[in-house]
């Protein structure tokens, strides 16, 4: 009898899970209310990169989190960008 995930890539194993899209949540949350470095955020929700946060940030919200905290921030201020 064989396990149904073997010869799955791990990502496949996690995607999509609830484990995942808290570790989302709360990497949103941060990201929302504090400056915060991405890679300390990525590292304290769990993801052992920045770049394996940005995939798995990307892939949930559909934009990377730089491009998600920009987009948050600037609908914040209704005056738009200060620089």
């Amino acid at each position: 009898m064989s396990h149904p995930s073997l010869g799955r890539p791990p990502l496949d194993l996690t995607a999509g899970s609830p484990d995942a899209a808290r570790r989302i949540q709360l990497a949103a949350h941060q990201l929302r209310s504090s400056d915060t470095p991405l890679a300390r955020i990525a590292t304290q929700v769990g993801y052992e990169s920045e770049a394996a946060f940005n995939r798995a940030f990307k892939r949930s919200l559909g934009v990377p989190p730089a491009a998600w905290r920009r987009n948050v921030l600037e609908s914040q201020n209704p005056l738009g960008p200060t620089s």
